[in-house]
């Protein structure tokens, strides 16, 4: 069996407009230093845990899927807000199998980017996601996760990402993935 893999999860969130363009990339000295595809569903979902499939495909683009998957992970998080508990284990084809025939709805689709930006001295990875491209319930979003409680709350997001910014929505429960599911695939006022 895979080790398990705990932490604490310091991480704020934002909505943008949209997905940051190349130009912007290239003026601002960003660098794009992951694409996948994700698809990811919610075995249990309240208000305070929820346990999730995750699938991650490399190489590939939302309309062109390719077969190569680089995980299948469980994720458990405890909590919510700025600060949760996580709990991870890499699953293998079999066991991500036979998980997959509990899930009854369809898997949330993404485009997940990883981008390099740099605050001060340090280098954090911005996590892009486009949710359901295509969709009517399709939206954008940014996560940043940091060190310590002081370095997410001392945060200022770049200026340079005012265009594309709508508003954060840390600790906001409606923009949560797990609230998502459970309004989109389960029907549940959240």
């Amino acid at each position: 069996m895979k080790p398990v893999r705990s932490k604490q999860e310091i991480e704020r969130k934002w909505l943008l407009s949209q997905v940051p363009d190349q130009k912007l990339l290239d003026v601002c000295h960003i660098d794009l230093v992951e694409s996948h595809v994700v698809h990811q569903a919610y075995l249990y979902a309240d208000d305070n845990i929820e346990v999730r499939l995750h699938v991650r495909y490399d190489g590939a683009t939302y309309n062109t899927m390719q077969p190569h998957i680089n995980r299948r992970r469980l994720t458990i998080k405890f909590g919510n807000g700025l600060v949760r508990e996580e709990a991870e284990i890499d699953l293998t084809e079999e066991q991500m199998t036979k998980l997959m025939a509990h899930v009854k709805h369809p898997f949330i689709k993404k485009i997940f980017r990883i981008y390099r930006v740099y605050w001060g001295n340090d280098t954090l990875k911005f996590e892009c996601s486009e949710v359901d491209p295509g969709t009517p319930d399709s939206f954008i979003y940014s996560e940043i996760e940091f060190e310590s409680e002081g370095a997410a709350n001392s945060y200022k997001f770049p200026g340079y990402f005012e265009p594309f910014l709508i508003r954060e929505v840390t600790g906001e429960k409606s923009w949560a993935m797990k609230n998502y599911w459970r309004r989109t695939r389960l029907g549940e006022p959240v």
